[in-house]
């Protein structure tokens, strides 16, 4: 019964970890001055859309072919993943900000949120 308990707290603690890291590099958005300063705020005062947005993106991705490179071009690239994310976001709710930075809500839940995607399970690390 303790051990279970102890597990318990991991498997918590470590979700706690990985749903921090994901809303932090969520929130780090690109664009203009403007743009940025009103994505980084909306994002961060709207966790509850965020979270189901970045679970969706884990959703989505488990369905996708398995990137091997994210340097190769092509279909089994990265960048061609994420084409077919930004495509498959048209169908659905907006979000009041970039569709560049939707996007990265997207990427940062495959990196930070999504089961296994510390171990590669989507998209294996490159080189770099």
């Amino acid at each position: 019964m303790v051990a279970a308990a102890v597990a318990l707290l991991i498997d918590v603690g470590f979700r706690h970890e990985r749903t921090t890291a994901f809303y932090y590099w969520a929130a780090d958005a690109g664009g203009t001055k403007e743009q940025r300063a009103h994505d980084h705020a909306w994002v961060a005062s709207h966790h509850d859309l965020v979270l189901a947005d970045g679970r969706w993106a884990c959703a989505w991705v488990a369905r996708e072919p398995k990137v091997l490179d994210r340097a190769r071009p092509g279909p089994a690239g990265f960048e061609h993943l994420v084409g077919q994310y930004r495509a498959a976001l048209a169908g659905r709710a907006p979000m009041p900000i970039t569709m560049s930075n939707r996007v990265m809500i997207g990427v940062q839940a495959w990196a930070h949120l999504c089961p296994g995607s510390r171990d590669g399970t989507f998209v294996e690390a490159g080189d770099d």
